[in-house]
């Protein structure tokens, strides 16, 4: 290491560098990591720049080739910096400007990209604000990615309980079909994606409104639709969720609601309140016709008829209703009716069915 500064008290100019070969802290290691820095007019008007660089970088489990940050102040305050990685299977580069104010700094994203294994990403627009206080704002940035863009903001607010955070994203049009293929899935899937939140956890409030729409095609099977909406607020936790393969082929409804706990990301009080919050919930998986479903599934012994189950649960009890209407098998010659019903409430299980007529029933 070396360092050196010359000229007078109010207006020094520095300048030096650092070097580490088999660098190691905190988990991340490089083969080679180097420093330098150089500065002048300090500290009535400092302006100077500051770069690192490192190879052979290994951390959280990725190998990165190259990485280097730069950042350049001017006696203004105008400061621009550049973020670069290079490595297998991932890549990133990115330019900011930006200005050093009296209590924050405030930079604008000039430049990224991003790349993992194939998967390829480009940004534009986006404004960081980072006021010394801790409120921190992220605004305006927008992603390509996959054929589709995806627009993110965050908030950062620091109160005396905690820090408050707000975050909120829209995905729009990412098609599934580019997605797995810089995955390195090659197959035959179709389909688009699309995903809205709203989200803001903290001391002061706990909401979040997260949507999601997915068309998914594979091969030439039927078209798989899902649309799920997920919310919280006032301490309650509900999901709607309806989806369908084919037009009519099959479906599935999910609908599930509890009240949480005062703090809905603390595991441990999830576990302490169990299903004490859990309000009436369901899931219901409707095939009208199995007959199609030869078509794609193969030796299925079913050729006609329609099958239903439906799952519900409140804080005490769970129930199951299994039916059939119509069913029809290759080792039958006529049809097949069937409902079980079951109903499990602490250790106490009840089973009711009904065969062709036939009533059964076991406590």
């Amino acid at each position: 290491a070396n360092a050196k500064a010359s000229g007078p008290v109010s207006s020094l100019a520095v300048s030096g560098g650092a070097g580490a070969s088999n660098f190691s802290a905190s988990g991340t290691r490089a083969n080679k990591l180097t420093l330098s820095f150089r500065g002048k007019g300090i500290p009535s008007s400092p302006s100077g720049s500051f770069d690192l660089q490192a190879t052979g970088l290994r951390t959280g489990g990725q190998t990165i080739d190259r990485a280097r940050a730069d950042v350049t102040i001017d006696a203004s305050r105008n400061l621009s910096a550049g973020v670069s990685v290079a490595g297998k299977d991932v890549e990133l580069s990115t330019k900011v400007r930006g200005r050093l104010e009296d209590d924050a700094l405030d930079v604008r994203i000039r430049q990224l990209a991003g790349r993992y294994q194939k998967l390829r990403a480009r940004g534009s627009g986006g404004r960081l604000i980072a006021r010394f206080d801790g409120d921190v704002t992220a605004k305006d940035l927008q992603l390509d990615l996959a054929g589709g863009t995806i627009r993110l903001g965050a908030k950062v607010t620091p109160t005396a309980a905690g820090s408050q955070l707000s975050t909120q994203i829209d995905m729009r049009g990412v098609e599934l079909a580019k997605l797995a293929k810089s995955l390195g899935v090659e197959d035959d899937i179709g389909g688009r994606i699309s995903f809205r939140g709203d989200v803001e956890l903290g001391p002061r409030r706990n909401r979040a409104q997260l949507d999601l729409d997915v068309e998914a095609i594979y091969r030439d099977y039927p078209t798989a639709k899902v649309g799920a909406t997920l919310s919280l607020a006032k301490r309650r936790l509900e999901l709607a969720l309806d989806g369908s393969v084919g037009r009519d082929l099959a479906k599935t409804r999910i609908r599930l609601a509890t009240r949480t706990p005062r703090d809905p990301t603390n595991a441990v009080a999830w576990r302490r309140q169990g299903r004490s919050g859990l309000e009436p919930s369901e899931l219901v998986v409707r095939i009208d016709d199995l007959g199609p479903l030869g078509r794609w599934v193969e030796n299925l012994p079913f050729i006609g008829g329609g099958v239903s189950l439906r799952i519900g649960a409140d804080k005490a009890t769970t129930t199951a209703t299994l039916a059939t209407s119509s069913l029809q098998t290759l080792w039958t010659s006529s049809n097949i009716d069937v409902r079980l019903d079951a109903s499990l409430q602490g250790s106490q299980l009840a089973l009711d069915g009904e065969v062709d007529g036939a009533e059964l029933g076991l406590v």
